[in-house]
């Protein structure tokens, strides 16, 4: 107590609290109505303030409830006699929500679920989570102020700044004190110690009807105590943390917040600029939206801004939000500012590994990343990435989009890739990303392998970067989901390791997907451009590497364009250039595609021509696969022609080859081929038995578009016979696998065939 009566503390309280809201003494005095004079006076602690001073101060400062007790309690002389406790407190019906949001707009399915979460008996107790800035505190006190019928007893709120800039949470103690007073406890009968308080809480709540609004929690041992006692009152808790305890611990439900659709947003910006506004520059209307992503405080500062400057072009605000280096006084860069702030204070609530993992990803693609991919970012064991990953998850930073594979709203995604670009030191960042693009590199090596299960893994003995981890691949189908998830980021990953000078790498990241160009869902025109990057780098390395990267260019050309004689030419200079370099497999398989293109365009004659070259070069070399696969492509062709005697002779070559080497795919293949010049040739029972043959062989591997073929083949052949039930049999299995291996144009080419039997 000091010499003017009162508690040490007030002033300083009283100074701490304007200073947070921003305001000079000068500011306060002018809003209070209190003389500056006086509110120094009062700050500087040389005299007692009267109570109703203390009060009309602490209105102007807008307190919440739990402040504004505390700064008049410290206003209070410790000389004032004693009052009597009152054994019960006198009945007060608190409503101490605050005024339901001007312009809130969607939220139907979420106002919904609030409703059937917080609907006697299933349960009393929801949280609202979500990234900072999503709205969870405007969707909780919308729906409170719209329900006050179903709590007669009143309604209770607490700010529990769990991730304030500037102050630290609120103590339980110090909630709890501010909801027992406003209940109607006397200040004195207050418990000092938090059990007691909590048990006295849930005591005066045992029989009434309640809500509470408990805002901006921490975590959830910060909810625990204030967490009411019997089953007719509510809370809803809203939380940039996950808040997990409570649904495992209390039985709470949970309610995930997402960002407002394209015309949400519309709808939002709609509620505070006029329509005539908004139609002139409808360009950047739609620019601001797709900016914000969604993100409700980004729209609402957004547009607060245009009405605080309603002479301001929308397009300027639109420009200066997009280039966050604008001057700072422009209004994008106050917006970037104030969201800037709130991911900040999310960032508090992870540890070390989860931090660094954020600003790390503010390197990697903004589509998402699957575990493996963030454990070779950061360097980190598998173990350790995923609990990184989750504790941003619990953080509302990530989001889990299937299991395993986490991605970022895309204004997170900003922020993070900013504070990369600040935080982290040059050679980090090489490390980080060197170890991400051989990641992808050696999974899609991965990937091809899996995807092909042929009898020769495509994946090359290239060493793993030291703390690079590859992501597994359990069958086919798993390679082919990673194959459509990840592809459309190759080219970023190709051009950052171009611009870095690793010729070899971004070489690899075109290599590394050549097993892929014969699946239905990888864009052939997207991948020629990878290796047309490839050839760039290509030019720095050896004459291998330009060769197969001009015939993987040439073969994607001709598989757009089959009439490409230009992307020939280019096959033709890439074959010489391998025979030239002692490259004789290479210049082989490059004949081999050349021959395969011609043939599936019907090109007979050039197709065989081709692969013969392919054989001549193949002697020189030790791949019995690839000899194997050559005489099964000539004696497919030659057996498309007619001519199966010489068909036939091939095919057993191919075959003899196979068997000798144990390679079953290849044999099984073959096996096919020879059945289908038998059906070719009219003999139908030769055929039946040579393609089941084949079928039995695929269907013993994982998942594959061979069996299929086998079946499709086998019905041909039924049909052709007049066994119509097995033929359709046979096709819709052969119909299923291709569905299921991804092959959807060949399925409906199947499903045709089933229609008109």
């Amino acid at each position: 107590m000091n010499a003017n009566g009162f508690t040490i503390g007030c002033g300083r309280l009283l100074r701490a609290h304007r200073l947070r809201a921003g305001l000079a003494q000068e500011d306060l005095a002018r809003i209070s109505g209190v003389s500056v004079r006086g509110i120094r006076m009062i700050e500087n602690e040389q005299r007692r303030p009267r109570v109703s001073t203390v009060r009309t101060v602490a209105q102007s400062l807008r307190l919440s409830e739990a402040d504004r007790l505390t700064l008049m309690e410290a206003a209070q002389p410790d000389s004032r006699p004693p009052q009597k406790p009152e054994n019960h407190p006198r009945r007060v019906v608190p409503r101490q929500l605050p005024a339901s949001p001007r312009g809130f707009v969607a939220r139907e399915a979420e106002l919904g679920r609030l409703d059937a979460a917080l609907k006697p008996p299933t349960s009393l107790l929801c949280s609202v989570t979500g990234l900072g800035g999503m709205g969870k505190t405007w969707l909780a006190v919308h729906w409170a102020t719209t329900r006050l019928d179903r709590f007669p007893d009143g309604q209770l709120y607490v700010n529990l700044r769990g991730f304030d800039p500037v102050t630290e949470p609120t103590p339980p103690y110090v909630g709890l004190r501010a909801m027992v007073s406003a209940l109607g406890v006397p200040v004195d009968s207050v418990p000092a110690d938090v059990d007691e308080l909590a048990a006295l809480f849930r005591s005066i709540t045992a029989d009434k009807r309640l809500l509470m609004v408990l805002d901006n929690a921490r975590d959830a041992a910060q909810v625990a105590p204030m967490l009411p006692g019997g089953d007719g009152s509510a809370a809803v808790v809203t939380s940039r943390s996950s808040l997990c305890e409570l649904v495992t611990e209390y039985g709470a439900r949970s309610l995930r917040l997402g960002g407002l659709t394209a015309d949400d947003s519309r709808r939002l910006l709609g509620e505070q600029w006029d329509a005539e506004r908004i139609a002139r520059e409808p360009d950047a209307v739609e620019g601001l939206i797709s900016r914000c992503a969604g993100l409700p405080l980004a729209l609402g500062i957004v547009a607060a801004h245009g009405v605080l400057n309603p002479d301001h072009p929308l397009g300027t605000i639109y420009r200066n939000l997009v280039d966050d280096s604008a001057n700072s006084a422009e209004d994008g860069d106050d917006i970037v500012d104030d969201i800037r702030v709130v991911f900040d204070t999310s960032l508090r609530l992870v540890g070390g590994d989860a931090s660094r993992l954020f600003d790390l990803l503010g390197l990697a693609s903004g589509s998402g990343i699957d575990v493996y991919a963030a454990a070779s970012l950061a360097g980190l064991p598998v173990p350790a990435a995923r609990g990184a990953l989750r504790e941003l998850e619990n953080a509302h930073l990530v989001s889990r989009d299937s299991p395993g594979r986490y991605r970022m709203h895309d204004l997170t995604y900003r922020f993070a890739a900013a504070r990369s670009s600040a935080v982290i030191d040059e050679p980090e960042t090489v490390a980080a990303l060197h170890r991400l693009i051989n990641h992808y590199i050696l999974t899609g090596y991965r990937a091809g392998d899996a995807m092909q299960q042929g009898d020769a893994p495509v994946t090359e003995n290239i060493g793993l970067t030291p703390r690079c981890v590859i992501t597994p691949m359990a069958d086919r189908a798993a390679a082919f989901d990673w194959v459509r998830r990840e592809i459309e980021d190759f080219p970023r990953y190709q051009a950052i390791a171009l611009a870095h000078g690793w010729y070899e790498t971004a070489w690899r990241v075109a290599d590394c997907t050549r097993l892929f160009i014969d699946e239905d869902a990888i864009n052939a025109v997207a991948e020629q451009e990878l290796w047309r990057v490839a050839i760039d780098a290509a030019e720095h390395l050896g004459p291998m590497h330009l060769a197969r990267a001009q015939s993987r260019f040439g073969n994607l050309r001709l598989k757009t364009d089959p009439s490409d004689s230009e992307a020939v030419d280019l096959m033709l200079k890439a074959a010489d250039l391998a025979a030239a370099s002692g490259e004789v497999a290479e210049c082989a398989r490059t004949h081999f595609m050349l021959a395969h293109r011609f043939q599936h365009n019907g090109q007979k004659a050039q197709a065989i021509v081709h692969a013969k070259l392919a054989l001549a070069f193949l002697t020189e070399t030790e791949e019995p696969v690839m000899i194997a696969r050559v005489h099964n492509m000539i004696s497919w062709t030659l057996g498309s022609a007619g001519r199966f005697h010489d068909a036939r002779r091939h095919g057993e070559l191919a075959l003899a080859i196979a068997r000798e080497y144990g390679l079953s795919h290849t044999e099984a293949t073959v096996l096919g081929t020879l059945g289908s010049n038998s059906h070719k040739a009219g003999r139908h029972a030769q055929a039946e038995r040579l393609l089941r043959r084949a079928y039995t062989i695929h269907s013993t591997m994982a998942q594959n578009p061979w069996s299929a073929i086998s079946l499709e083949n086998l019905g041909d052949v039924l049909a052709d016979s007049r066994h119509p039930d097995q033929a359709s049999e046979a096709w819709r299995r052969a119909t299923i696998l291709f569905e299921q291996t991804f092959r959807i144009k060949d399925a409906e080419r199947v499903r045709t065939k089933l229609d008109s039997l």
